[in-house]
């Protein structure tokens, strides 16, 4: 149970310093301001920002949260900041799930080819592995799961170059795609 609730401290922080830092951000953007009480506020919870965090500073966060979010530029400037910082991240997490997913691709295709590899058992267990981190969306366990596989795929010299002509032919039309959508309608 204590490392329960460190974990949601932890997490508790983190997001004291999100708002702190979109606070921060918002005001040097000149996306809005807040009244002079603001100084009084941020100066009593400016310690979670180096990682600071207790019972005292928490509920002085409270006061601050409520006091930055009856402000209406802030909580809409704040939801921006929410839906790019999501945005971000599952973009992220598409990108390695694709990263996996070819890798374990590749993983595979190796495997149908060399059954009696003295590393085959090493590529299914692998391949195993990914598949099951595929299931879930946990980045971290994406990108540890991409190290590892990669790591085996270059072992087995299965480098980018060494791939698929498929994959090849992905990034081909990645290429073409990218250069046919930077013309405008003019055609320049």
């Amino acid at each position: 149970a204590i490392i329960k609730s460190e974990q949601s401290s932890k997490d508790t922080l983190l997001a004291a310093q999100l708002i702190i830092k979109d606070v921060e951000e918002f005001l040097k953007s000149g996306s809005g301001s807040f009244d002079l009480e603001f100084a009084k506020k941020y100066s009593a919870i400016r310690k979670v920002s180096k990682g600071q965090w207790n019972s005292n500073l928490e509920s002085k966060f409270a006061d601050f949260k409520s006091y930055v979010y009856a402000n209406e530029d802030f909580q809409k400037y704040s939801k921006d900041q929410k839906n790019k910082r999501e945005a971000e991240f599952n973009a992220t997490l598409e990108n390695n799930r694709q990263q996996l997913t070819d890798l374990t691709e590749s993983l595979k295709t190796w495997l149908q080819t060399n059954l009696i590899h003295e590393k085959a058992d090493d590529v299914y267990d692998q391949v195993a592995a990914s598949e099951k981190t595929l299931e879930g969306n946990d980045l971290q366990e994406i990108q540890q799961t991409i190290i590892k596989a990669g790591n085996l795929a270059n072992a087995l010299n299965l480098t980018q170059e060494t791939l698929s002509v498929d994959t090849t032919q992905k990034a081909e039309m990645k290429i073409n795609e990218a250069a046919y959508n930077s013309f405008d309608a003019s055609g320049k």
